[in-house]
C-alpha cells in the first residue's frame, strides 16, 4: 500500500485501500510522479469529509470539500481560482480574520459553493468582480478614504516583506508566475526606508 496513504490514514481507514487502488491504476495508466502526487494530496485531503465505506459515500461530502476552505485547527487554507484556470493553495494566517470568515459561513449557512454570492438577482450565483468593487466602494466612501481594492494586495505584500517573509514566499503567496514581479514589492519598501531616514535626518538637522 501507498506508504504515505499508510503515513496519514493508516491501513484499516476505510478509504486508505480505495485509494491506494485508484493510485495504482493511474500509475499503470502512465500517469507521472507530479500528477500521482497532486490525486495522492487532493484525495487525502478530502478524507476528513468521509468516515464511513465508499458505498455510503453521499453528494453532502463531496460538496463540503468542494466551499474552497479547509478550516482545520492552525491549518486553514483556500483554494483561489485564478487567471487562465490556475488554481492554488493559500494559507490564512490571520486569526481574527479566520474567525470572521466562520462566523460568516456560520450565518450565512453556506457549506458549499460560492462563499461570495449575489442577492440582487436573488439566484444565489457568484458574486461578479463588478458587484464586489461596488461594495468596495461603498465601504470606502463610509469610511471617508480612498484606496483601490487591488490596493490591499499590494499592501499585504509590502507587510510580508517588512517582517522579513522571503521574495519566493511572497511570490507563492500572490501566485506570481516571477520573482521579477514580486521584487517590486521589495523596491517599495526600500523607498520607504529612504523616506523614513531622510525624515530622521530632518529632525537632527532642525534640532541643531
Amino acid at each position: 500500500m501507498d506508504p504515505v496513504i499508510v503515513e496519514h490514514l493508516g491501513k484499516d481507514h476505510p478509504l486508505a485501500r480505495h485509494l491506494d487502488d485508484f493510485l495504482t491504476d493511474r500509475k499503470n495508466a502512465g500517469a507521472s510522479p507530479h500528477t500521482l502526487r497532486a490525486y495522492r494530496g487532493d484525495l487525502l485531503q478530502f478524507t476528513p469529509h468521509c468516515d464511513g465505506e465508499i458505498a455510503e459515500l453521499a453528494a453532502p461530502p463531496i460538496r463540503e470539500f468542494l466551499d474552497d476552505f479547509d478550516l482545520r485547527q492552525d491549518d486553514e487554507h483556500v483554494r483561489i481560482h485564478g487567471k487562465g484556470g490556475t488554481v492554488r493553495t493559500v494559507l490564512l494566517d490571520d486569526r481574527g480574520y479566520v474567525a470572521l470568515l466562520k462566523l460568516y459561513l456560520s450565518r450565512a449557512g453556506y457549506r458549499f459553493g460560492p462563499v461570495f454570492r449575489a442577492s440582487i438577482n436573488r439566484t444565489g450565483g457568484p458574486l461578479s468582480y463588478d458587484a464586489a468593487h461596488h461594495r468596495w466602494q461603498g465601504y470606502c466612501e463610509a469610511a471617508g478614504v480612498d484606496i483601490e481594492i487591488h490596493q490591499l494586495r499590494h499592501a499585504h505584500a509590502t507587510e510580508l516583506i517588512n517582517a522579513g517573509v522571503s521574495i519566493e514566499a511572497v511570490r507563492r503567496r500572490l501566485g506570481h508566475a516571477s520573482a521579477e514581479t514580486t521584487q517590486l514589492y521589495a523596491l517599495l519598501d526600500d523607498k520607504v526606508t529612504d523616506a523614513e531616514i531622510r525624515a530622521a535626518r530632518r529632525r537632527r538637522t532642525a534640532g541643531r
